[in-house]
């Protein structure tokens, strides 16, 4: 289904595990709350159902899912442009994934003194170090580049949605 490179990054790290990153977990956490919803929310409107369902067959063949505190404040933050009235159903959603998620912590002062924090900022800067002993899955071009840079392992979902 995939092709060869990515085939082999996602056979390589099943067991080790996935770091998904912020615009896809809001994703995956928008299509469980309504998959409707996905294209009509402004904040993954340039997704469609299938995007969704591509990221639940990738998460799948993980083991563990890994995310981090300032993914989660992202990802949280973002949903929470939601209409009010959708703020209990995104938050149970929400919850869902946080229970089952491992969160890997990273010290914010630790994290300003790396190279890549001026380039990426906070969040993804945490990213490109939780990511050491898994796979990160982003549709960040940058972040992904920033983290093979430093000879680890990173897939673009946009070269997957291909």
């Amino acid at each position: 289904m995939f092709d060869e490179a990515n085939e082999r990054l996602i056979s390589k790290h099943g067991s080790s595990g996935l770091l998904v990153d912020t615009n896809l977990l809001l994703l995956l956490i928008i299509g469980n709350y309504r998959v409707d919803r996905i294209r009509t929310f402004k904040r993954t409107m340039k997704y469609e159902r299938r995007d969704y369902n591509l990221l639940r067959l990738v998460m799948k063949r993980f083991r563990s899912v890994f995310t981090t505190p300032n993914i989660m404040t992202e990802t949280d933050n973002l949903g929470r442009q939601l209409e009010s009235r959708e703020h209990a159903a995104f938050s149970l959603e929400f919850s869902k994934f946080a229970r089952v998620a491992v969160e890997i912590s990273q010290a914010s002062a630790s994290i300003v003194g790396n190279r890549d924090y001026p380039r990426l900022g906070l969040a993804d800067a945490v990213s490109t170090v939780a990511v050491k002993s898994c796979l990160l899955l982003s549709d960040d071009l940058t972040l992904c580049l920033a983290v093979q840079h430093n000879r680890l392992d990173a897939i673009n979902f946009n070269h997957l949605r291909l």
